[in-house]
């Protein structure tokens, strides 16, 4: 069974979010739903969370599939 949250983001973050939604053809709290399973995901298998700049731009580049090196 599924289990609603209810939070709060920064505004720039609720839209990247929106955004992020709306390419994809989801919705943001779907989006949401997806990236906190995957980050999960992955905090379980690394048992710790990315603190460097370096994962978390891994991080973002995975998720958003965005290119941030440019």
């Amino acid at each position: 069974m599924s289990k609603r949250f209810h939070i709060t983001l920064p505004d720039i973050v609720a839209a990247q979010l929106e955004a992020t939604a709306k390419k994809q053809g989801r919705s943001p709290a779907n989006l949401a739903a997806f990236l906190i399973e995957v980050w999960l995901n992955s905090y379980q298998i690394s048992v710790q969370m990315p603190t460097s700049p370096k994962n978390v731009l891994e991080f973002k580049q995975i998720l958003f599939g965005l290119n941030l090196n440019e």
